[in-house]
């Protein structure tokens, strides 16, 4: 999903299937875009942040987790930035991180086509780890030819 293009997808295929054995397994995995998360990510801009989750970090101390994105439906990048919000105990915030983060939506038969091209042999495509048919999760289990 962190390679933006399927130019930079194709090069890592093969770059890791020169690294395997003959018949040997990779498995790696990508989720399901949404078109109606899409959908909105075309209206919104990367300070348009939604809430996400609060926590107890590493350090004991309570954070936030908010994020925004924007979608650009030509490249099939999501773009946008995790905001975590640390805050003291009363609940103001002392520290603010943002993280920048670039995803491309690859869609499963867009990654099928890709495996093949490279040589690959599907052997699985999952859900989870315990084997439920996929939906809006990929777990692929792919077999060099």
């Amino acid at each position: 999903m962190h390679l933006l293009t399927a130019c930079e997808q194709r090069q890592t295929l093969l770059n890791i299937r020169s690294h395997l054995t003959d018949g040997g397994v990779l498995t790696f995995n990508h989720f399901q875009p949404y078109p109606v998360i899409q959908a909105k990510q075309l209206q919104s801009s990367p300070d348009d942040f939604i809430f996400r989750a609060e926590y107890i970090n590493s350090g004991g101390k309570r954070e936030r987790i908010s994020e925004a994105y924007t979608y650009d439906h030509i490249s099939q990048v999501m773009r946008g930035n995790w905001k975590f919000e640390t805050l003291d105990a009363d609940g103001n915030v002392t520290d603010v991180r943002i993280r920048p983060q670039a995803m491309r939506h690859t869609y499963r038969q867009e990654m099928e086509y890709l495996l093949e091209l490279c040589c690959y042999e599907v052997a699985g495509v999952y859900n989870d780890y315990c084997y439920s048919a996929a939906k809006d999760n990929f777990i692929w289990v792919v077999r060099k030819k």
